[in-house]
């Protein structure tokens, strides 16, 4: 009985990330508020290692962030970003704080900023490709994504649950 509820679960998850793909790639990789984009992928990724924690952070960052990299037409470096990110958020997680929907939305506010800082190392120093940016923009996605994770938050912990439950 335990491997079928272990079966479930990764069928659950794995359908879950095809949708989440689906819906960044075909839905919010065109559509922009004043220049901002959201960012779905870096909501999930942070959410889910903030009730996975490090390990299973640094595992659904790198699946998301290659997604992420075979649909870029242009750029390669995501699934570097996105492994790192998830690793720290989950470490922030047992080491500093346990998330709660009220302070989810803070969550990924900081971590969409630490994301921009991973994306521009790695774009500009590993990868040499100069990367263009404006804060106005940096900060209008960072309040977005975090108004919009506290939809998302309910959802991904109903699906993944907590580690710690």
């Amino acid at each position: 009985m335990g491997s079928n509820t272990q079966m479930n679960r990764l069928l659950r998850i794995s359908l879950f990330i095809i949708i989440i793909i689906l819906i960044q790639s075909m839905l919010f990789s065109v559509f922009n508020i004043f220049g901002a984009k959201i960012d779905l992928i870096l909501i999930f990724v942070v959410l889910w290692a903030a009730l996975r924690g490090p390990e299973e952070g640094l595992i659904i960052g790198f699946v998301f962030g290659l997604f992420q990299d075979f649909l870029s037409v242009n750029y390669y470096g995501n699934t570097l970003a996105k492994m790192i990110l998830g690793f720290l958020v989950g470490v922030v997680k047992t080491k500093i704080y346990e998330i709660q929907y009220n302070l989810s939305g803070l969550f990924v506010f900081i971590f969409c900023f630490a994301s921009f800082i991973l994306n521009y190392f790695i774009f500009t120093y590993f990868l040499g490709l100069k990367i263009e940016f404006s804060l106005f923009h940096l900060i209008l996605s960072a309040v977005l994504n975090s108004l919009i994770s506290y939809l998302c938050f309910p959802l991904i912990a109903a699906v993944v649950g907590s580690k710690y439950d």
